[in-house]
């Protein structure tokens, strides 16, 4: 074997050990230190193999990242931040998503067929334990979960309610919090559907259905309307025909049955929904933050109040929207690179991304769910969406062999 080969075969591990990561295992809280993930001390490898490989490339897209991390750093000075370590991690953050971005497309254009079969191993293991943890087996949630738990609310009152009374699990695996973990498994969800929505056998249909099924028993509402906006985009956007609809919502409707029979809770917690926004606590308890941190955008419209994220944390407040936490921190500049930053690797051709669409249908996921949450200010969802991305341009697509991130 070559040693070509064999630094191929390391990259590829690398890329594997990345996605286990922010997948299956749990942060590192070191005392004294910020809590990281195991990621963070295999970037350094990341760094050197990227330059080893000299697979650094001045694209559009990589400039736009570049040029959105030195506005932060404008933001942070602008606003007199600069003695805030806290606020250069924003930095870091599009950094490493960058890092892993380019490595992940190169690594992928030779290992683009044994990627699918980590995806499919990982969601195994993801399965068995977050039904683990949803039925508490061997005392899974008191031995176990608080090593993935960050904040414990979310496991003391699981299955309970303001009262201690059995009601609505919300499955929270290994994400620590119900809203990440559904945006976790949309991302297994969309990458099933394309690669196995029209499939003939169960064989392969039933990695959506079980994906599916895990989306359910989150309880997360907008999870729940991205799932419903991506699964019609994809039936009209593929072209499915009549009889494959029809077999793929009938088949869907029974699993909402099985999730009905595994918790009632679990579909009334969807059924109770109140419609009306005026009554309804949740959306409240948002508009109350949004109007709060609208005044202060308001204020600062134009490079916004930078990173300050002990703001945040010192009012203990949450910005419950990525769009208003953007144009809060950055401004209207903010927010135009914060959609760029998603929508600018769909300039691809319609073509392609019919062949390929699992970054598509997971960038609307994204969208949707930053409506009422930040799936990109959590580290894992950043991830997969920095290695969706890479799949997205490692894929063997005919038509422009040419095309890079």
């Amino acid at each position: 074997m070559s040693f070509k080969r064999v630094f191929e075969n390391i990259d590829f591990l690398l890329l594997i050990l990345i996605f286990l990561s922010i997948t299956i295992l749990p942060s590192i809280q070191i005392e004294g230190l910020p809590v990281v993930n195991v990621d963070d001390y295999l970037l350094p490898l990341v760094l050197l193999r990227i330059y080893k490989n000299k697979i650094f490339k001045p694209t559009l897209y990589v400039w736009l990242l570049v040029a959105f991390m030195g506005y932060i750093l404008f933001t942070i000075f602008l606003n007199s931040r600069y003695n805030s370590v806290q606020d250069y991690f924003e930095i870091y953050k599009i950094g490493k998503f960058l890092l892993v971005v380019l490595f992940s497309q190169h690594v992928l254009k030779s290992h683009f067929e044994k990627f699918t079969w980590v995806i499919k191993s990982v969601f195994l293991y993801l399965l068995v334990f977050n039904l683990f943890h949803y039925f508490s087996l061997f005392n899974f949630n008191q031995t176990v979960m608080p090593y993935f738990s960050v904040s414990e609310i979310h496991l003391s009152t699981f299955g309970l309610d303001s009262l201690g009374n059995p009601s609505s699990k919300r499955m929270i695996g290994t994400m620590s919090n119900p809203n990440i973990n559904a945006i976790f498994f949309l991302f297994f969800y969309s990458f099933f559907f394309v690669n196995y929505g029209k499939s003939e056998g169960l064989k392969n249909r039933i990695w959506i259905y079980l994906s599916f099924l895990c989306i359910l028993l989150t309880q997360s509402r907008t999870a729940f309307i991205s799932l419903a906006f991506i699964t019609f985009f994809w039936f009209v956007f593929a072209k499915y025909d009549y009889k494959r609809i029809f077999i793929q919502l009938g088949a869907f409707v029974m699993l909402v049955f099985i999730a009905y029979l595994i918790n009632i809770h679990s579909v009334i917690y969807y059924t109770n929904t109140n419609v009306n926004i005026m009554e309804n606590s949740s959306m409240m308890g948002r508009f109350e933050t949004w109007q709060h941190l609208w005044e202060m955008i308001l204020q600062k419209p134009v490079f916004g109040h930078g990173p300050n994220k002990n703001y945040f944390y010192d009012n203990q407040i949450y910005a419950e929207s990525e769009y208003v936490l953007y144009l809060w921190r950055y401004g209207v500049i903010g927010l135009f690179f914060y959609l760029s930053w998603i929508l600018m690797p769909l300039r691809k051709s319609i073509l392609q991304n019919r062949e390929n669409a699992h970054y598509l249908l997971f960038a609307i996921v994204i969208l949707i769910n930053s409506l009422t949450n930040s799936p990109l200010s959590n580290p894992s969802i950043l991830l997969l969406f920095a290695i969706s991305i890479g799949y997205y341009f490692a894929f063997p697509v005919k038509i422009n062999q040419t095309d890079h991130v």
